[in-house]
Parts: structure tokens; C-alpha cells; sequence
């Protein structure tokens, strides 16, 4: 282990610590994973280089120690085992697990997800939390016996936390969602068939495509169907030849990064002074949009899945 970081609670110090500060310390550990993992990926695909690969939620190993500084007895909690250990005789060994090395944790986001953690709405802060928790497990891969399916299945529920998902027509419920959340003239559509024999049809945006291909993966998972890890990939029709190396899970980053972006932006938590910049605006909506572009674009990375209209697309 080359470093270790000591997370603390405002101005606790050493006393005990709640089970509600643990949770918010696990929340900003949370946090960290989140917009490291995401950024990465973004970065990785908007650059269509598969070997910045990001890194797991194993490089970001939590553990509560509890000690006192006039002996050298210290007890180590890691997840619900809790570890009597002497201080000098303890190791922490670093995962092999760890993913990619290239990257940086993304500053903006984090002020964002800390602004919520602590002064946002309640509810969205419970909902956001709650769903970064699911993404997290996602992304753990616990020395290789983490399945993609099982990851499949984790950011799905990921999703249904951030969006609010009914009880019933989850697929439906998604992928309108979606096609309006990420609604925008520069995106390619096309027609979803879905219903018995697939007699319904639908026309959506590609990324709303995209989210009823990932929650169909998702049911045939979660029930049993045959399946192999060539489900897992990812191609669409207009996507760059040399960009076949994307998958379902890596596309799941990618949309649910920019949905937490975008809970956060239209919150004013990730930009704060964005109100008072689109008040005056005559087109007040489109502005925003604008400005959310600017800060968080990512037509670079759907560029490279094909998904912006040609005549459109951007290189800068």
C-alpha cells in the first residue's frame, strides 16, 4: 500500500464515530469512486483509446479503525467484521484489483456531489446516494469472481434508484425517460419495436435505443435466459469500426455519468451560480443546455457510438 488517506468527520477527531457519520464518510468515499470511474471511462472512449482503462471501486478500500493513543491495541471494521488488530503488526494490503492508473479525480462533479451531500434536497440527496452505492457495487470485482452479468444487473438497479423507475413497464418507463432527459436535435433515432412479436413500434433517440437494449439484457439475465459474454459488447450502426471494442457496461457509465451530471446541474448544486447566469436568458432552457454542454459535453464520446447525426458532429 503506497497511500493511505485518513477521513474524518468535521471536527470529531478521534471520538467514535455514529453510524450516520460512517455513512456519510462511506457516501463521500462513494462519491470519489463514482466520478473517478465515470471520468475515466468518459475519457477514455471520447479518445477511443481502450488501454486508459479507469480504475475499480477495489482501489478505493474503505476501513473504520478505532484506536486509542495511549496503547497500542486499534480495531479495524471492514465492511461488518470488525478486527482486533495491534498497532505496528497491522498491514493493509492493496487489492490487485485496481484498474487503470491513468486518471484523476474530475473537480467539478465532486463539488457537486459534496454540495449535495450537504446541503442538498433530502430526498435527492437519499436517492442520489443510494443509487451511487448501487454503481459502486458494480464496480467492484473482487479479485475476478464478479461476473459482468451480476454488473449488468447492479447498474440496472442503479439506474431504477436515480430515475425513480415504477413497479410495472420498466423498459418503457426507461427509455422515454431517457429519450427525453438527453433530448437533443444533434442525436440519430430509430425505430424500437417491442410488444408481442414486436407488432409495437416506437421511434426514440439512440441513447433511448440503447436503454431498452440494456434493460431487455438485464431481464434475460435476471431470468434465466442463455446467455454468453458476446451480449455484453455493444455496436450500433453508425458507430466508428474502430470503436468495436465498447461495451453494454461501459455505455451504462457513460449514461448514467451524464444523468447525474445533469440531476446535479438543473439542481444548481454543480455550478451554483448558474441560476443567476440563465435568469435574463430569452431562451432561459436553451441557454442551460448551452452552458451544460460546455462544462459536461459529451458529444465527443457520442461521436465514437455513432449516435450524433453526421452532418453535425464534432471533433472539438
Amino acid at each position: 500500500m503506497e497511500r493511505i488517506t485518513l477521513c474524518c468527520y468535521r471536527k470529531r477527531g478521534l471520538a467514535p464515530l455514529e453510524p450516520k457519520h460512517r455513512r456519510t464518510i462511506r457516501r463521500a468515499v462513494d462519491s470519489l469512486i463514482f466520478s473517478s470511474v465515470a471520468e475515466a471511462t468518459k475519457t477514455a472512449v471520447q479518445n477511443n483509446n481502450r488501454s486508459w482503462g479507469p480504475p475499480t471501486a477495489d482501489a478505493f478500500t474503505l476501513y473504520f479503525q478505532q484506536f486509542d493513543p495511549k496503547n497500542n491495541l486499534m480495531a479495524v471494521r471492514a465492511g461488518s467484521t470488525l478486527h482486533g488488530l495491534t498497532v505496528g503488526t497491522a498491514r493493509f494490503t492493496r487489492p490487485y484489483s485496481i484498474g487503470g492508473t491513468i486518471w484523476a479525480p474530475p473537480e467539478e462533479p465532486l463539488k457537486g456531489l459534496r454540495r449535495c451531500l450537504s446541503r442538498g434536497d433530502s430526498q435527492v440527496r437519499e436517492r442520489i446516494f443510494r443509487s451511487l452505492e448501487w454503481f459502486v457495487r458494480a464496480h467492484q470485482e473482487e479479485e475476478g469472481r464478479r461476473s459482468s452479468f451480476t454488473s449488468v444487473v447492479m447498474m440496472a438497479t442503479a439506474f431504477e434508484v436515480l430515475l425513480e423507475f415504477p413497479t410495472f413497464s420498466k423498459t418503457a418507463y426507461f427509455v422515454e425517460t431517457i429519450d427525453k432527459r438527453l433530448s437533443s436535435t444533434d442525436l440519430r433515432t430509430r425505430t424500437r419495436r417491442f410488444g408481442k412479436n414486436g407488432q409495437k413500434r416506437q421511434r426514440v433517440n439512440l441513447p433511448a435505443f440503447w436503454a431498452g437494449q440494456f434493460y431487455d439484457l438485464r431481464s434475460r439475465i435476471v431470468h434465466g435466459s442463455p446467455l454468453s459474454e458476446r451480449n455484453i459488447h455493444y455496436t450500433s450502426r453508425n458507430q466508428r469500426k474502430d470503436a468495436k471494442w465498447l461495451s453494454h457496461l461501459i455505455v451504462a457509465d457513460l449514461i448514467f455519468y451524464e444523468l447525474v451530471l445533469r440531476e446535479l446541474f438543473d439542481r444548481d448544486l454543480l455550478i451554483p451560480d448558474v441560476g443567476a447566469l440563465t435568469d435574463g436568458a430569452e431562451d432561459r432552457d436553451g441557454f442551460r443546455r448551452a452552458l451544460f454542454g460546455m462544462f459536461c459535453g459529451f458529444s465527443r464520446v457520442y461521436d465514437q457510438l455513432g449516435w450524433r447525426k453526421q452532418e453535425r458532429a464534432s471533433r472539438c
